[in-house]
């Protein structure tokens, strides 16, 4: 789904067509292509986390839309593979309820979420996308345009809105 929603037409695409305009080499373009996927995907979990660790003023009309729809995020999957039976059921009966639920009930699913280590989760998988993600670029040239496409991965995960 983060490839979907942001992957290809933000990161990965972009990034190969510059590679070929660039004259970049078969190695430089997949590894491009891995940058472009592994950073895109911690993008997309870092907005999901934004999404519910931010606050409303700072993020508007997307404070805890994605709870309030029911999105299956990376947390939630993480969340009900974890959670007891019981808490298992209510998270579900919760996202089932789609865009019935009110302010209180997507509270309740961010307080499953804290407690069962999800929140940390997605935050450690994010920065092993960064991680990883910046080992591909080893691949390319030293230039100016490997060091910003470094400081772009980083500032994924540092963002605040």
């Amino acid at each position: 789904m983060a490839l979907g929603k942001t992957g290809y037409y933000s990161g990965i695409a972009p990034l190969k067509v510059g590679a070929i305009i660039a004259g970049a080499t078969a190695q430089e373009e997949e590894a491009l292509e891995a940058f472009g996927k592994n950073s895109s995907i911690a993008f997309q979990i870092q907005d999901d986390l934004l999404n519910i660790l931010g606050d409303e003023r700072t993020m508007g009309k997307d404070y805890l839309s994605d709870i309030l729809e029911g999105k299956r995020t990376l947390m939630v999957i993480h969340c009900l593979a974890e959670a007891s039976p019981a808490d298992r059921q209510r998270l579900v009966d919760l996202l089932r309820l789609g865009q019935r639920k009110d302010n209180d009930q997507a509270l309740e699913v961010v307080a499953m979420l804290q407690r069962y280590g999800s929140i940390e989760y997605a935050r450690s998988y994010a920065r092993r996308l960064i991680v990883d993600a910046r080992s591909y670029l080893t691949a390319m040239r030293e230039s100016d345009a490997r060091e910003v496409l470094g400081s772009m991965a980083d500032f994924f995960l540092e963002r605040e809105r």
